[in-house]
């Protein structure tokens, strides 16, 4: 999907603050020194004048100390083509040769995961131990397709741990026999795959788009799968899996509750019993909503979000959409909201400028916190109750469970992010075709190039 479209345990009680605080002041912007070697679309910072963020009053959320961390999972939209397939290994990745890291999971400061190319045309699954300067090739043993232009994004993956990770791989065929969609999972690394049984789609399918898993442990587990996009109808199956993904059990289809209704744009699970499915409202203009489960995915209720400013949403028509659904505990979770206003004059929606918005709630969306954000962010990353991200070309940091955000940088591309404390984290930055690896040992402040290269993959 696009870019408005388009992983201390102690007893704490975190009051969040109503009203506005004063940013601390943000440190000035410098050049870091990945930049020159950046292609040249990648190598100019902006610079900023600190805006504090704007705190709603609502009733304060206070986290429970069983925090679940989050592991973003990227969504992407696509339409179904059926082609008759021959099928091939996957090439190997020439050892040495610079790779294209397309998304990025690390584990600690030197072991961690990522999807990535070498040609442009296949996808693998990789593993570093040296913090992403070397990748080897841990893709589950199938078989891709021959003369068919090969889709960037045909991999569902999540990246549990350095040992722990699950896998769906469409438009290919695994070496058992007959295709057919199995979901790969691995507790060493990626050394070993076991394949699970046959997801169980009704009728069988032809097609399958990406989507999106969520595990609140080793062995729980949900997968949501689009099969169709079709008049504002997101024609997704919900599978669950209790024994490790080893079987799945499909629990929610097109048709059933109300899952299908707009384009889901991303999972989470608090617990066995309780989550979110968040939603792109597609110019409806009634606001922005969310799906949420008390039975583990089975039935699902709308939650529509209430407005910042008091009035309704019919005051000011916008299209909203929630995504990256956060938990930070059992019952406390955290959406964004990018709403997009509509302009009388053009008689359409501002598609460039939405309004971003930070919703949390303790009581599964009987009352909510809300936080405005100066500029737009796209992803909200927490570590802990207290330490979060939330990021777009500018950056934002809260240390106090998301009461305030304060702005640590502005840049001129977007990336996807992953942090393992409140310090180092890496993103893999895109701006228009380029992309780049980079790595941060300051929270963001500044950033350095990583050159990702391949090493000879291990029998």
């Amino acid at each position: 999907m696009t870019n408005r479209q388009a992983m201390c345990l102690c007893l704490i009680t975190i009051v969040l603050l109503v009203g506005c605080k004063s940013p601390q002041p943000a440190p000035e912007d410098t050049q870091d020194d990945f930049l020159s070697e950046l292609p040249v679309t990648l190598t100019t910072e902006e610079t900023y004048t600190p805006q504090p963020t704007k705190t709603i009053p609502g009733k304060t959320p206070s986290p429970s100390p069983d925090f679940i961390p989050p592991t973003p999972s990227p969504f992407i939209r696509l339409y179904p083509t059926q082609t008759p397939f021959t099928y091939q290994e996957l090439p190997a990745l020439i050892s040495g040769k610079e790779i294209t890291i397309s998304f990025i999971s690390m584990s600690t400061s030197k072991k961690g995961w990522a999807t990535g190319t070498q040609d442009g045309e296949y996808q693998y699954i990789l593993y570093t131990s040296d913090g992403g300067y070397n990748w080897q090739d841990r893709t589950p043993p199938i078989l891709v397709p021959i003369n068919i232009h090969h889709r960037k994004d045909n991999i569902i993956a999540y990246f549990y741990d350095q040992n722990t990770a699950w896998v769906l791989i469409a438009d290919t065929k695994d070496d058992l026999g007959d295709a057919n969609y199995i979901v790969w999972r691995t507790q060493d690394g990626g050394l070993t795959w076991i394949p699970s049984d046959p997801l169980p789609f009704p009728l069988g399918q032809m097609y399958i788009s990406p989507g999106s898993f969520s595990f609140i442990n080793p062995t729980s587990g949900w997968l949501l799968i689009q099969t169709e996009f079709s008049h504002q109808h997101d024609l997704s199956y919900l599978f669950s899996t209790r024994d490790g993904g080893a079987t799945w059990r499909l629990i929610n289809r097109p048709g059933n509750s109300m899952i299908e209704v707009r384009l889901n744009t991303g999972m989470a699970f608090a617990n066995d019993q309780n989550g979110w499915v968040t939603k792109d409202e597609l110019g409806g203009g009634l606001g922005p909503f969310m799906e949420q489960t008390h039975d583990g995915g089975i039935t699902w209720e709308n939650i529509f979000l209430p407005p910042s400013n008091g009035k309704t949403w019919e005051d000011q028509p916008q299209s909203c959409q929630t995504i990256s659904p956060t938990f930070t505990s059992s019952q406390t979770g955290l959406v964004l909201v990018q709403c997009f206003i509509y302009d009388e004059n053009k008689q359409a929606f501002d598609m460039e400028n939405p309004d971003t918005f930070i919703y949390a709630t303790s009581d599964w969306g009987e009352s909510w916190q809300i936080i405005v954000l100066p500029s737009p962010a796209n992803q909200l990353f927490f570590l802990d109750f207290l330490t979060g991200f939330a990021q777009g070309k500018d950056h934002y940091k809260t240390i106090n469970g998301g009461a305030d955000w304060d702005k640590i940088k502005t840049v001129t591309w977007e990336g996807q992010f992953i942090f393992i404390n409140s310090t180092e984290g890496w993103a893999v930055a895109r701006r228009d075709e380029d992309i780049a690896l980079l790595h941060t040992g300051d929270g963001g402040r500044t950033y350095q190039q990583i050159i990702p290269l391949a090493l000879q993959k291990t029998d």
